[in-house]
């Protein structure tokens, strides 16, 4: 301003060297603020759905398997029963504390109950199968299902057909408690 000599030249090389500082200044902090987003990320990034995916797929295999378990204990105890020429009551109450069973149910044709054996001290009365559990028996095929009962938990339900020789058709039904873990797994 006050028009010393070289002022000028001073204030261009300011301005040139200033345009020149800042144009690699900015470059360097986007790069930088680029590698930190990405970086930061990548480092804290896990891959979590992928990991609750994993787990999820894990605990449905560890409850099918727990639930084909069920299944194969109460085929193998209508095996049993198919040609047992002992009393359906004994012969339930001895399966039922054999295989882990709450509760197994000998159904006859009309939804009749034939025996019942329960774990369940005071309760006498047998669970009822329901209609569309007694026509896929019926049609051959086995019927098994996982239900949530009151206060927590749950329960695999199991049932298949039990032929005998010259009788009427029969229904083996068997209860069976799923473990806390699993349970609270499945849920």
């Amino acid at each position: 301003r006050n028009h010393v000599p070289g002022s000028r030249l001073t204030m261009r090389t300011v301005w040139l060297f200033g345009s020149l500082v800042i144009a690699p200044l900015v470059i360097v902090y986007l790069f930088s603020l680029q590698f930190l987003n990405r970086g930061i990320d990548s480092w804290f990034h896990v891959e979590i759905r992928q990991g609750l995916q994993d787990s999820l797929m894990l605990s449905r295999a560890a409850l099918d398997l727990r639930m084909r378990e069920y299944l194969e204990r109460t085929q193998a105890m209508a095996g049993k029963l198919a040609y047992s020429e002992l009393d359906p009551w004994s012969e339930l109450n001895d399966l039922r504390k054999g295989s882990g069973a709450t509760e197994l149910t000998l159904v006859g044709g009309n939804s009749r109950i034939i025996a019942a054996s329960s774990d369940r001290l005071g309760e006498s009365v047998a669970t009822q199968p329901t209609e569309e559990v007694l026509l896929q028996v019926r049609q051959g095929l086995p019927f098994i299902s996982v239900d949530p009962i009151a206060g927590g938990g749950y329960l695999a339900r199991t049932a298949v057909p039990l032929t005998r020789r010259g009788g009427e058709p029969r229904v083996l039904l068997g209860i069976y408690p799923i473990e806390e873990r699993l349970g609270q797994l499945a849920d």
